[in-house]
């Protein structure tokens, strides 16, 4: 295990107060209460250190049946009755200079033993630190120390979030990431002692690495030995029925009291409460048992024997179906059945299937449709299990077992037809034949409501194609039909919401989305609802703020406790679009999270437009090279053709930003721009034009008014604003147009519409204004982290250069060849000496070794 300092006790005022009062002296003791591993016997050692003549005493179980045994060490050999032994002893203590003692875990000390220390108090023999485990009983003479105010008490709680991230900081030499941090102060509940033997495990395993200037633990580490035995010794006092009590709970938390007294026995469970190692928690309206400590879990599904789990499955199953209602989701109560020596009934199983693909739990879903597939489940259970298959992207399995299935009702019909369409056209990535089983579906619909929902689907389709007039036209003329089937108005209000977002249309989204909503709140309709939030984060960061009832959320009508990964990941993914169109450096962190959640399970195009974002985010750190790879990682034939083309483009333009090629940024953004016109997409070429104009490009100016004009929301007309301001040289005008952009959320381009403005003041010889804006704009640049954009850049570092050549700079700091900036900026060799010799005469350089050593607007 590696070594390292971890300094427990300057964490907290309580555990100062230990170390203050060690080092004064001015107190005559303490009484320190904390639960197992919050540090009481480092802080014992601590109040001991500069006392060699000082003694350490503990209370132990197995000396509890001696009188007087945590003291033997003071009597010396002597006899005589258990007066006469404590007697000696205290003469011990009251010989010499005053000494100090501690006496470690005292509610262990046998009532003779807890008399002597009570003596010891009241008579001051001794300065004393006394601690006791919180939650336990204590010996009267023990309890009188605080009680009776001879000793103040302090009271050692677990570490906050915040003391956990700088304890691990100063242990490690740097910060874990914030998901990292949430991760390892949820498992380890502020225990320091479990803290430390995570972390020290992760680096063991490898689980936790260095990631840039960032630790990142990828997952929590299974136990250590040590650890592992340490929980055994916590839990070896439960007797055999409170241990079973607890490991149920283990299998099943959060479990709903009365299910776990169906299961367990009431003594054994409030004596597993007392001992502090499970806990009821109030939650919806309801109080539910849960584990008091994670690692606890950890523990006790390490050490269940397989018959031994198996049957205790069984018993939670039977409580949970035998009551009127549970706090386990039927997704849980049917993993428990499968595992377990009590098999659930298939009526079951296809609802907990269902349940587990609503809740966007695919694996959950697909465990538990095969097994109704195997118990006889039929068609309902084949289409679920399909379904599980094509959105854990294994599209060929799912299109085998839907060419086995057998519709026979229209119903039956129109599910298996729009699962095979969209199997085949996402998973499978095969147009031709999904449109082929398209127009079979739609050649013998029974109902006109079932023939438009097969126009949902296309619409949707036509959407991810880029073809966003068609996906408009198509859902828009769908959600005229009465009687549609729920998953038909979910999908054609998303789509219409999404096509509406990136068309400039954001006034239509707030309403589609609360459509999505109310028809969730009365159905089940799977995962379809999941994306609707995207259409809201989307036109919040194309054309500003929407009402707070558009915001993304979490679906009401599902359980609290449902696993919902691809739900998880698309809501993050909202929040990062939202955080990387401020500037937000959490950004990167949360596209790369939203992407980790999204890559084996989405079809969709989200995982796409994850690492597009995450890749935007980087290239704004300045992280090019990183940038640079997850574009590379992306599949082009999906990102850079369709819907996310001009997207694509755009992240392609901000890396060109972020590697010093100013020029091939504008070109890109430019080309952006061109895209989202030609697919309908008039807010993203919005935003591509004014990007170009951020760039440097001023010829873009009559396009971004123009373009802004036809777009809905405050974000497009500041934009213009913005521009018009530039063309004119009014540095009012751009200080007011960074002020809107700031009041909108948008401070990025409150950043650089700031910079231009005292920019302008300067060349108007204004420098009062110029030097106010800038406390301003030095506060922005702070806050965003400085973010790697062409004002930015060239507000830190001012030089006497035209924009063509820093760039030129930029590139020979990059240790490229005048050949390789002359092939890559499309001009000759001998025009990039010449900005090379302009460089050098401005800067005072000699030569282009200077200049490459100068590493002009380089990165920290």
């Amino acid at each position: 295990m590696h070594e390292r300092t971890w300094p427990f006790e300057w964490l907290s005022p309580a555990r100062q107060k230990v170390l203050l009062a060690a080092a004064s002296g001015d107190h005559r003791g303490l009484v320190v209460l904390g639960r197992a591993g919050h540090g009481k016997t480092s802080l014992a050692r601590q109040w001991l250190r500069d006392h060699p003549s000082g003694h350490m005493f503990a209370g132990t179980a197995a000396a509890q049946a001696v009188p007087a045994g945590a003291f033997i060490a003071l009597l010396g050999g002597a006899a005589g009755s258990i007066t006469d032994q404590l007697r000696t002893a205290g003469a011990v203590l009251s010989t010499g200079e005053r000494t100090r003692i501690a006496v470690d875990d005292a509610h262990l000390l046998d009532p003779a033993s807890a008399s002597f220390l009570h003596h010891v108090v009241v008579e001051h023999l001794a300065d004393v630190l006394v601690t006791v485990r919180a939650g336990h009983q204590v010996p009267d003479a023990v309890r009188a120390l605080w009680k009776d105010e001879l000793l103040p008490r302090v009271d050692l709680l677990p570490l906050s979030r915040a003391e956990t991230a700088q304890l691990c900081t100063v242990a490690l030499g740097a910060a874990l990431e914030p998901s990292s941090v949430e991760r390892i102060h949820a498992a380890a509940r502020g225990n320091p002692l479990f803290l430390r033997h995570l972390i020290e495990t992760g680096l063991d395993t490898g689980e936790l690495q260095r990631a840039g200037a960032l630790w990142r633990l990828e997952r929590l580490p299974d136990l250590d030995q040590q650890l592992d035995d340490f929980i055994a010794a916590e839990l070896s006092t439960l007797s055999p029925a409170a241990l079973e009590a607890a490991a149920l709970v283990a299998i099943g938390e959060p479990l709903r009291v009365d299910d776990l007294v169906a299961a367990s026995q009431v003594p054994a469970i409030e004596e597993a409460e007392t001992a502090g190692v499970i806990e009821l928690v109030p939650r919806a309206g309801e109080v539910v048992v849960r584990l008091a400590h994670p690692l606890h879990g950890k523990h006790l599904h390490a050490h269940l024997g397989r018959m031994r789990a198996r049957r205790l499955r069984g018993l939670l199953m039977e409580a949970a179906l035998s009551g009127p209602q549970t706090s386990m989701d039927p997704t849980r109560v049917a993993l428990l059945s499968l595992s377990s020596d009590h098999p659930a009934p298939l009526d079951f199983l296809q609802k907990a299937a269902r349940h587990a693909m609503s809740a966007s739990d695919l694996d959950s879903g697909e465990q538990i449709a095969r097994a109704a597939v195997d118990r006889g489940g039929g068609f309902p259970s084949g289409t679920v299990l399909a379904h599980a298959l094509s959105w854990q992207g294994r599209g060929a399995a799912a299109e085998e077992l839907l060419s086995s299935l057998q519709p026979t009702t229209g119903e039956e019909f129109l599910a298996w037809s729009s699962l095979r369409i969209t199997n085949l056209f996402w998973a499978l990535d095969d147009p031709p034949r999904a449109r082929a089983a398209l127009d079979a579906a739609r050649a013998a619909p029974p109902t006109k409501a079932s023939g438009a929902a097969i126009d949902a689907v296309e619409a949707s389709m036509a959407l991810y194609q880029g073809d966003l007039a068609r996906a408009h036209r198509m859902a828009d003329q769908v959600l005229e039909i009465d009687a549609l089937p729920p998953p038909a108005v979910v999908r054609a209000a998303t789509t219409l919401a999404i096509a509406s977002a990136l068309s400039g249309s954001s006034g239509a989204v707030a309403s589609l989305v609360e459509r999505v909503r109310a028809v969730e709140r009365r159905f089940d309709t799977g995962f379809l609802a999941d994306h609707a939030g995207l259409a809201a984060a989307l036109a919040s960061v194309l054309a500003g703020p929407l009402p707070p009832a558009a915001t993304v959320q979490p679906p009401s009508g599902r359980p609290e406790t449902a696993p919902r990964s691809q739900l998880q990941a698309v809501q993050r993914l909202c929040e990062a679009l939202q955080a990387g169109a401020a500037g937000d450096p959490r950004a990167a962190e949360w596209f790369s999270q939203a992407a980790a959640g999204l890559h084996s399970c989405d079809v969709t195009g989200c995982y796409q437009l994850a690492q597009i974002g995450r890749a935007e985010a980087l290239a704004l750190a300045g992280r090019s090279d990183a940038a640079q790879q997850v574009l590379e990682q992306l599949t082009e034939r999906r990102a850079a053709s369709g819907l996310l083309a001009p997207m694509y483009e755009m992240a392609r333009a901000a890396v060109k930003v972020a590697a010093g090629q100013a020029s091939s940024a504008i070109a890109g953004a430019r080309r952006a721009a061109s895209l989202a016109i030609d697919s309908r997409q008039t807010a993203v070429a919005c935003v591509a034009l004014h990007r170009a104009l951020r760039y440097g490009d001023s010829s873009v100016v009559r396009s971004l008014v123009a373009i802004a004009d036809q777009c809905e929301g405050p974000l497009p007309q500041v934009m213009a604003i913005h521009a018009r301001a530039l063309c004119r040289h009014d540095p009012e005008l751009l200080e007011s147009a960074s002020r809107r952009f700031a009041d909108l959320g948008f401070r990025l381009l409150a950043l650089d519409a700031a910079i231009h403005a005292a920019e302008e003041f300067d060349r108007q010889a204004r420098t009062d204004r110029q030097f106010a804006l800038r406390s301003r704009i030095d506060d922005l640049d702070e806050a965003l982290g400085r973010p790697c954009t062409v004002a930015a850049l060239r507000h830190r570092r001012p030089l006497p250069l035209t924009e063509r050549e820093r760039e030129v700079a930029r590139l020979v700091g990059r240790r490229l060849s005048s050949r390789e900036i002359a092939d890559l900026l499309g001009v000759s060799v001998r025009t990039i000496e010449g900005h090379v010799y302009h460089c050098c005469m401005k800067l005072n350089l000699n030569g282009k070794r200077a200049l490459e050593r100068a590493r002009i607007d380089a990165h920290q």
